[in-house]
């Protein structure tokens, strides 16, 4: 069988040499760095997560009667005052 798929290997030069200690300390602390980062982002998604969540809840604690009020509150308008 055939399945007319030719894997060549080339030579990859220069690139395929080992690292120097230095170049290897200098992308473990990139890694470290990029890895700290996406940490802070993922923590920051989940405390937005959070608070969103006890944001609905807070709301849903409220009384009906009271948003009603609150909704009525907001939506009068102001006095002008004396002319």
């Amino acid at each position: 069988m055939n399945s007319g798929v030719k894997i060549i290997k080339r030579d990859r030069g220069p690139e395929s040499l080992p690292l120097s200690q230095h170049e290897k300390t200098a992308r473990q602390s990139e890694r470290e760095i990029a890895g700290t980062v996406k940490n802070w982002i993922v923590q920051l998604a989940q405390r937005r997560h959070t608070d969103e969540l006890n944001a609905h809840r807070w709301i849903r604690s409220i009384p009906p009667m009271a948003v009603g009020g609150l909704f009525q509150i907001l939506s009068t308008k102001p006095s002008q005052g004396p002319i």
